[in-house]
């Protein structure tokens, strides 16, 4: 998110809150493993490097609006997944 048309984990930071996620809320997974296991969702499987193009990450949320009904709802989880 700093312009360069790439997301990365320093992007996420900050950004992207897992503080509600059940493992780190039981302290078994750190804020960087589960950002770090959000981000290879993400990444094409023949290229899993970290680095999230601008294409991989609008495939990948592709897949997630399609189980999503209404536009308003995808549009508010995206804000209040990425703080926005």
């Amino acid at each position: 998110m700093n312009g360069d048309g790439q997301l990365t984990i320093l992007d996420l930071e900050g950004r992207y809150s897992v503080k509600q996620h059940p493992q780190y809320l039981s302290g078994q997974k750190t804020e960087g493993e589960l950002l770090r296991k959000f981000l290879a969702k993400m990444d094409k499987p023949d290229d899993v490097d970290g680095v999230i193009t601008h294409a991989e990450f609008l495939s990948y949320y592709e897949g997630v609006s399609s189980g999503i009904d209404h536009d308003a709802h995808f549009d508010l989880m995206m804000r209040n997944a990425y703080k926005i």
